[in-house]
């Protein structure tokens, strides 16, 4: 509903904004409060965005859409073996998850700048669609 009211990208990098949000809160804050937020946020939007992206990328692909999303699958799939593999190797090497959750705000915030450019690219591409609706 987002997505149809805001437009796709916008809707992604809110969504991705979100996350980015739940992956500093533990990095400022030892509340579990906050933490308990973060995780909330984070959980709420994970899913969010892997759905978000698979409409996404269906509807610039709609030749085979099939492809397209088994690519990007298949790229998560993978993010989900490296990271958790990287960020062993660093609690290993620093004592404590800090590199990895900065690590994760980085990569977040190059999503973040990706799909802004994306976003710029079809708004400039297609003005008109690209007006918001309130």
């Amino acid at each position: 509903k987002v997505a149809e009211r805001i437009g796709e990208t916008r809707a992604i990098m809110t969504a991705y904004v979100m996350i980015l949000l739940s992956i500093l809160i533990p990095l400022v804050s030892e509340s579990f409060f906050f933490n308990l937020i973060g995780a909330l946020i984070f959980g709420a939007t994970f899913a969010g965005i892997v759905s978000l992206m698979l409409v996404y990328v269906g509807h610039k692909f709609p030749h085979n859409p099939a492809k397209a999303m088994a690519k990007l699958t298949i790229s998560y799939g993978i993010a989900q073996l490296i990271a958790p593999a990287l960020a062993g190797y660093l609690s290993t090497l620093t004592g404590n998850y800090l590199s990895s959750m900065w690590m994760a705000a980085a990569v977040m915030i190059t999503g973040i700048f990706f799909v802004w450019q994306i976003h710029r690219f079809e708004k400039n591409k297609h003005p008109q669609i690209n007006t918001p609706v309130f």
